[in-house]
């Protein structure tokens, strides 16, 4: 596989980022670190799932500010965010997602539609914090929108330019309503208290960052930048073409894991699943310089139904490795 140099660059970028959300932010949360890139430069959601407490929206916040985006807190105004983060509960509306009606225009036009400069629809990446307290109205904009990358207001569907929206939650749902939401993270990964051998390395570093941020709201310098992830992405669609995706090998090994989980009903994986992981299995290898193998299986390791069903995860994991 030929890698540009613009490419390689970008990618080296992308991993100092990576490694230094590992070795100098956080601990104990290297496999969340790892997923959340590949999902950045696939495109595709992720669901962190966890207790309170577990760093689950520090990650994403730190994630953006070492791709030097901006935020609602240090924008100077919401055209120029470059993200959109936001805790649901049950009585959020529309509005506080997607932006105040444009009552002028709904007056003097008869036409309905949003102001929603800054808001979800106009960013590059999204963090919705329990994101299944959804309603209804919020539930069917944000299946559209993670799929398609479509926002619709107005009559009509347009397009954005949202990279991608990570989602976290408490717990996984319990309502069929909320399946399809669901299922549209095609990767899951739990965010979980450190283990008692980090603790100390913990409070180090928590105390460290706790410095910084009173003295600075944008506490983390940029290792990378959006136009890294965008050149990654490009040559993602690029390199692995419709005949270079005719020569992968490692894909009838890939088809015959995917039948031996939908044949024993390990998970839930319907075709637009599999064809994600697939791309999620590229954008691993593509980082990492080199032609997709039988290494980028350990993503099915990620695609669990329910956190606490060990035997699932284990027959998941058995699958992945073998």
């Amino acid at each position: 596989m030929t890698i540009s140099p613009e490419v390689s660059k970008a990618t080296e970028r992308l991993k100092s980022l990576r490694d230094y959300l590992k070795n100098d932010v956080f601990v104990g949360k290297d496999e969340v670190i790892d997923l959340l890139i590949v999902c950045l430069v696939a495109r595709e959601p992720m669901l962190l799932v966890g207790p309170p407490g577990t760093a689950k929206s520090d990650i994403i916040v730190a994630l953006c500010q070492g791709l030097g985006l901006r935020s609602q807190a240090d924008a100077g105004d919401t055209a120029s965010r470059d993200y959109f983060e936001y805790l649901l509960t049950q009585y959020t509306e529309p509005n506080e997602i997607f932006g105040p009606v444009d009552i002028k225009a709904l007056q003097d036009e008869g036409n309905f539609r949003r102001k929603g400069h800054g808001m979800l629809q106009d960013v590059f990446i999204a963090f919705l914090d329990e994101v299944f307290k959804a309603n209804s109205a919020i539930l069917n904009a944000l299946l559209t929108i993670m799929n398609e990358r479509r926002y619709y207001e107005s009559g009509r569907y347009m397009p954005i330019k949202l990279i991608t929206l990570f989602g976290a939650t408490n717990r996984i749902p319990a309502s069929s309503d909320l399946d399809a939401l669901y299922d549209r993270f095609t990767l899951r990964v739990e965010s979980r208290n450190v283990a008692g051998d980090l603790q100390n390395q913990l409070i180090e570093r928590a105390w460290n960052l706790e410095i910084k941020k009173s003295k600075d709201m944008h506490y983390l310098e940029p290792q990378a930048s959006l136009s890294d992830i965008q050149c990654v992405n490009k040559a993602l669609l690029e390199t692995f073409d419709t005949d270079a995706i005719k020569r992968l090998s490692f894909l009838d090994v890939f088809l015959r894991k995917i039948r031996a989980i939908r044949d024993d009903q390990i998970c839930r994986i319907n075709d637009r699943k599999m064809i994600k992981i697939v791309k999620l299995m590229m954008a691993n290898a593509l980082l990492e310089g080199r032609e997709p193998s039988h290494e980028d299986m350990y993503l099915l390791d990620y695609i669990w139904d329910d956190p606490e069903n060990m035997n699932q995860r284990e027959r998941l994991h058995e699958i992945a490795y073998r």
